[in-house]
């Protein structure tokens, strides 16, 4: 909840909250990328950082977890970042139950259009 009104605060606990993310609860888990995210997409000095945790955090979490991964992570993926979101996204999605696909493919259907300049 704070994300977006204390983004600098944050950014300066940020090895320190990586490292709990990686060692903690599911629950600390899912909230801490969601609060990463947020913070990324406040400014694109925070965004040169944390960004590739987040991808590597798509690349290797459960695949039952990455569709809501994918949806907390949006928020920050700005047009520097939609490829490889998009790839991350492409190459795990074969993987995915109906339902988890259903998600994917409406991320991937909302950050295309980016891509084909329409938006830009």
């Amino acid at each position: 909840m704070i994300a977006d009104r204390k983004p600098v605060e944050i950014f300066e606990r940020y090895e320190e909250i990586t490292s709990v993310i990686d060692k903690e609860s599911v629950i600390i888990k899912d909230n801490g990328i969601k609060t990463l995210a947020r913070v990324a997409s406040t400014a694109k000095e925070y965004s040169r950082v944390i960004m590739p945790y987040l991808f590597e955090h798509m690349r290797s979490c459960r695949i039952k977890s990455l569709p809501q991964y994918a949806e907390s992570i949006f928020c920050a993926v700005k047009e520097e970042h939609q490829e490889e979101y998009l790839l991350i996204l492409g190459k795990r999605k074969h993987a995915l139950s109906p339902a988890q696909h259903k998600r994917v493919s409406r991320l991937i259907n909302s950050v295309t259009p980016y891509t084909n300049g329409s938006n830009t």
